[in-house]
């Protein structure tokens, strides 16, 4: 083969990689399905540590609160939600005949499952909790809370 054809064909093998890979480092075909992980672990350290300064940029406005009876509360300011959270970690999961609070059972979820992904994976419930993606990021946009 002449010099010729191999330079071409190293420039068409290096387009098409380009072409065919994204810019952020992640392999082709790799989608965003390690940015809830990495949302969770942010989310989950920083409603532990009770850090309103890492939650609020991680809540979405408005925030809906549901209650036993269906009713659904729109929150419409971050700080509301801030307010709300103490109520929201300490209450039961709901998940077991033994109460547990979201504290406890945030502590214990660690890492995340598929099965905290909703069909479509735009969407994830843990526990109360509900987060949604928005755009490009992940965002705690609702929880339920017995009243």
């Amino acid at each position: 083969m002449t010099k010729g054809r191999w330079s071409v064909g190293i420039i068409l093998v290096l387009a098409a990689s380009l072409l065919f890979s994204p810019l952020d480092g992640r392999p082709a075909g790799a989608g965003d399905g390690d940015a809830f992980p990495a949302f969770w672990q942010g989310f989950r350290a920083a409603a532990l540590e009770g850090d309103n300064d890492k939650l609020a940029p991680m809540i979405a406005v408005p925030f809906i609160v549901e209650d036993t009876t269906d009713a659904q509360t729109r929150l419409d300011e971050v700080a509301a939600v801030l307010e709300l959270m103490p109520a929201l970690l300490e209450q039961d999961v709901g998940l077991s005949a033994e109460p547990e609070s979201m504290r406890h059972y945030i502590e214990r979820q660690g890492e995340t499952t598929d099965a905290m992904l909703e069909p479509g994976g735009e969407r994830a419930r843990i526990g109360q909790f509900l987060f949604e993606r928005t755009g490009d990021r992940w965002m705690f946009v609702g929880a339920y809370l017995e009243q």
